[in-house]
């Protein structure tokens, strides 16, 4: 976090300990212009000290435009939960971002469903989305997507590329950490898949750069 720049916007898609870290959160909180938090999750930002001036809390369908850029909340298949009795008291979200140049969709933690056609409705279409594609298991399909269902989510999305995400941090399930990426390798896509190395700073304008199989030599 100390080699990171002055971070204008910071998107935080909900409040689970995997998303929401507060150790993080003290040491980003002073470089950070913005926080874009889903409805709720702005009381725990303020009680970890950071200026109500500084946070801006969505509900879906929400829209707010800063510095020219557009920023609208959309739904995901998750839920919310950071101790034993406030489960789903606050809400957890999907996120639009419109340029002068790009319409990006950044897909939060989110099963598989309906929800994407309706946000397709909406936008049309979209330059990029980054989806969650790992930390799946059968047991809980309804809030975390397979690779597969990261492709399909895509397509219907009408996505020039498609960046997966929520793969090599937090273990929270028992497959392989690369697993995601060697299957998402493994089909044949009509949408290019973007897998840029962890950490990468990524030049939009020429995305297809970042297409190496990285992981390939990480034992």
């Amino acid at each position: 976090i100390k080699d990171l720049p002055e971070i204008d916007f910071c998107l935080i898609s909900h409040n689970h300990y995997d998303h929401l870290d507060y150790p993080s959160i003290k040491k980003l909180k002073d470089k950070v212009h913005h926080f874009i938090v889903p409805l709720g999750v702005e009381k725990t930002l303020e009680s970890w000290h950071i200026s109500k001036s500084k946070i801006i809390n969505m509900a879906w369908g929400e829209e707010v435009k800063i510095e020219g850029i557009t920023f609208g909340a959309q739904p995901s298949r998750h839920f919310s939960q950071r101790s034993l009795f406030d489960r789903n008291e606050t809400l957890w979200c999907s996120y639009v971002i419109e340029t002068s140049s790009h319409r990006i969709f950044i897909g939060g933690d989110s099963g598989f469903g309906h929800h994407f056609e309706e946000i397709q409705k909406r936008y049309h279409s979209f330059d990029i989305v980054f989806l969650e594609c790992a930390q799946y298991d059968g047991r809980w399909m309804n809030i975390h997507m397979f690779p597969e269902d990261a492709l399909k989510a895509a397509k219907i999305l009408n996505a020039r590329y498609l960046v997966p995400m929520h793969f090599g941090a937090y273990s929270l399930s028992v497959h392989p950490w690369d697993d995601p990426l060697v299957r998402l390798n493994a089909k044949k896509s009509r949408i290019p898949v973007i897998m840029p190395l962890i950490g990468t700073t990524v030049d939009i304008k020429d995305i297809l750069a970042y297409q190496e199989h990285w992981w390939e030599d990480i034992e």
